[in-house]
């Protein structure tokens, strides 16, 4: 991203995270905001169930169908969003218990106004209300800094082993995974 200002840099691992933070981020979420770059544990495809070491994921094994582009209303497996990364796109997730609809309203609107690669999900599975996610890379915030968010999707968009923005094949289109 634009004006990052690395904040530690993980020594020792091959897959520990390098932490970052971005000065256009935290802006608006006074600091309450984490860009990681995370290497990818691998890309296999399975149909298995994945318990992700770190959620949201940014690599990893993964479902062979993945889901479509666009707005989600109801929550898409990691799994398949996964392969998305895997594909170039780049994954917005939110999770308000308590309900949050101009938020929600607001990434919406960006990821409809995005030319490809972009899906928005509800996602339970982490602490943060929202985050941004591509292959190896994330921003989670925890306002909805819909600036930061765009910039993400503009430095992070097809950059990962596969390039498509093709929708799934028809074997792969199930009911629940029409979007909204």
């Amino acid at each position: 991203m634009r004006g990052l200002l690395l904040i530690l840099a993980a020594c020792g691992g091959e897959k520990e995270p390098t932490v970052e933070a971005s000065v256009e981020a935290c802006s608006l979420c006074e600091g309450g905001c984490l860009l990681e770059s995370i290497p990818s544990p691998g890309a296999a495809h399975t149909t298995e169930p994945i318990d992700y070491a770190d959620r949201p994921p940014t690599g990893g094994d993964h479902n062979p169908c993945w889901a479509e582009w666009g707005v989600h209303v109801e929550a898409v497996e990691d799994e398949r969003w996964v392969h998305n990364l895997e594909h170039g796109g780049v994954a917005f997730l939110y999770n308000c218990p308590a309900g949050c609809p101009d938020e929600v309203a607001a990434m919406t609107a960006l990821v409809e106004g995005l030319p490809a690669w972009a899906l928005l999900s509800p996602y339970s599975e982490m602490e943060a209300p929202f985050a941004v996610v591509s292959w190896q890379r994330r921003l989670v915030l925890q306002c909805a800094d819909i600036d930061a968010m765009r910039a993400f999707y503009e430095d992070n968009v097809n950059h990962a082993p596969e390039s498509t923005t093709s929708m799934p094949s028809s074997g792969c289109m199930e009911p629940a995974d029409s979007g909204g």
